[in-house]
C-alpha cells in the first residue's frame, strides 16, 4: 500500500512557513491517499471504485484534518503522523457509522442476522478469497469498529506503534527510526498490541494487522 513516506512528510513541514496553504493541502492529501487505500481494503474495494457514502467520509475527516493543521503545526513527521492518525481513526468510524446507517451493516442489523453461520444466505464457498457477501462485509465492519475503539484505549507507547504500522503503513525499521528505539522494541510493542486487541476482541485480528 501507498504510504506517507517520512521524507515526503519532512519536505512539506520545511516548507510550511513559506507556503503553509500549499504544505497543509500537501500534507492532508498524503493522509487522504492512505486512508482512502486503507478503506478500500477493509471494505473489499477497489481503490477508485469507493461509494458516495465513504467517499463523504474521508473527505470529511480529511477537511477536519486541515483544519487541525491550521491550528497547530507539527514540529516534525512523528507529530505529523500522530495528528493525521487520530483522523484517521475518526475517518475508519465515521464510514462504519455510514455503512451502519446505509449500507450492509444497517441492513443486516434490520434483518437481524447475527452471524454469518446462523445466516442462510451464506453459502460455505462465499468463506474463501473474494469478495465478502453482505453479513460477512457487515460483521467485518462491526469489527474493525471495536477494534479501533479498543486501540484508541492502549498504553500511549503501544498505540503509537499500531498507529505507524497498520494506520500509517510504515515499515518495523521506519517505525523504530520515527520512535528513536531499536527495531526488537518495536517488535515487542508490535506482539503486545496484537495480543491486547485479540484478547479484548474476542475474536481473531482481521488481515488489516498481517502487513505490519
Amino acid at each position: 500500500m501507498t504510504t506517507p513516506t517520512t521524507t515526503n512528510i519532512r519536505r512539506w513541514l520545511e516548507r510550511i512557513q513559506a507556503d503553509p496553504d500549499t504544505a497543509r493541502k500537501e500534507l492532508v492529501f498524503l493522509a487522504y491517499r492512505r486512508v482512502r487505500l486503507l478503506t478500500a481494503k477493509i471494505l473489499n474495494a477497489d481503490f477508485w471504485r469507493l461509494h458516495g457514502r465513504t467517499d463523504e467520509a474521508v473527505d470529511a475527516s480529511m477537511d477536519r484534518l486541515l483544519q487541525a493543521l491550521e491550528k497547530v503545526t507539527p514540529n516534525d513527521p512523528r507529530h505529523f503522523f500522530r495528528i493525521a492518525a487520530q483522523h484517521i481513526r475518526f475517518a475508519l468510524l465515521d464510514i462504519v457509522r455510514l455503512e451502519d446507517r446505509d449500507g450492509p451493516l444497517g441492513r443486516v442489523r434490520m434483518n437481524g442476522a447475527e452471524s454469518s453461520d446462523s445466516n442462510p444466505r451464506v453459502e460455505p464457498e462465499a468463506r474463501g478469497p473474494g469478495p465478502a457477501t453482505e453479513v460477512q462485509h457487515a460483521e467485518r465492519l462491526s469489527h474493525l469498529q471495536e477494534l479501533v475503539k479498543l486501540v484508541e484505549e492502549l498504553p500511549a507507547e503501544v498505540r503509537e506503534v499500531v498507529e505507524y504500522l497498520v494506520l500509517m503503513g510504515h515499515p518495523q525499521w521506519e517505525t523504530a527510526e520515527l520512535l528513536g528505539v531499536p527495531i526488537t522494541t518495536v517488535q515487542y510493542r508490535w506482539r503486545t498490541a496484537k495480543a491486547m486487541l485479540a484478547v479484548r476482541a474476542r475474536q481473531q485480528l482481521p488481515d488489516l494487522f498481517d502487513d505490519a
